[in-house]
């Protein structure tokens, strides 16, 4: 009945039983699609846009694989929750060992509930753009409070913004001295 579009209300009263329990029975014998066969020990947690400019979630394996796990069509913590408590006993879930996620709190809040023994690792990526944020907001605010606008020290921080963002190992010395040394020893 369910096949051929009937409502879960209507297949309730057609067979004098709860709609919980047509819910259940459909459950029961529907085999799961896009389900992994057995959750990988790492894994890594993300949001990407998707379809109309909307955040979707991805989950893949952390190995060298990195085999995709799960796509889901939002990145709420419902809708996440659900699909690993519905397609993963607890055993599955408890297998997992570490979960890689950025900086989303939002994340770290559930993996515990979801993967009890599962270590949380934030990714190199979002830690060092977050400070690169960090530092470029400094430089800003420096910048901002400098009065003097013709000013050598202000003309660097404004022009030479790159020079912040680069690894040290790839300056030159030259770059180096032609900065004032109060930026230059991080004062």
């Amino acid at each position: 009945m369910a096949r051929e579009g009937i409502t879960a209300t209507g297949i309730a009263r057609i067979c004098h039983c709860s709609p919980s329990s047509v819910i259940r029975i459909i459950d029961e014998a529907v085999e799961l699609k896009s389900r992994v066969a057995r959750l990988p020990e790492n894994l890594c947690l993300d949001e990407f846009r998707s379809v109309n400019r909307t955040m979707s979630f991805i989950c893949c394996d952390a190995e060298v694989s990195h085999d995709i796990v799960a796509i889901l069509e939002n990145r709420s913590t419902k809708t996440i929750r659900e699909h690993f408590m519905n397609r993963y006993t607890n055993l599955e879930r408890a297998a997992v060992k570490s979960v890689v996620v950025d900086l989303n709190a939002q994340y770290i809040k559930f993996i515990k509930a979801l993967f009890p023994n599962a270590r949380i690792i934030i990714d190199r990526f979002h830690i060092v753009q977050l400070v690169g944020r960090a530092l470029g907001n400094a430089r800003i605010s420096l910048i901002k409070k400098m009065n003097d606008c013709h000013c050598r020290e202000y003309k660097i921080l404004k022009a030479h913004w790159r020079l912040f963002h680069k690894d040290s190992a790839d300056l030159e010395t030259a770059s180096l001295n032609t900065l004032p040394p109060a930026v230059v020893s991080g004062g």
